[in-house]
């Protein structure tokens, strides 16, 4: 994490390699749509390369921290759909 803070690009391409299909996953179950859960996706690696930075390896590991935003990502995406989107269709 401390090579992505710093704006190693390869860093980041490590991580994604080594989580994205996890975390792809995590966006999917909660959001029961593809193409939202791509674009959560990318949103996770967006916060991921601008966070990097605060990344507390005492307090989590990295897998731990970023599995947790994605799953809060999916979540406000979810709940951006407004209440309607958890109607019954008539």
């Amino acid at each position: 994490m401390s090579r992505i803070g710093g704006g190693d690009r390869s860093a980041l391409r490590q991580l994604y390699d080594a989580t994205s299909a996890k975390l792809f996953g995590v966006c999917l179950r909660i959001l029961s749509d593809r193409e939202e859960a791509e674009d959560v996706l990318q949103e996770v690696f967006v916060t991921v390369w601008r966070r990097a930075d605060r990344f507390d390896a005492t307090r989590a590991s990295v897998m731990t921290w970023v599995s947790t935003i994605a799953r809060n990502r999916s979540i406000d995406r979810l709940r951006a759909r407004g209440p309607l989107a958890y109607a019954e269709p008539v």
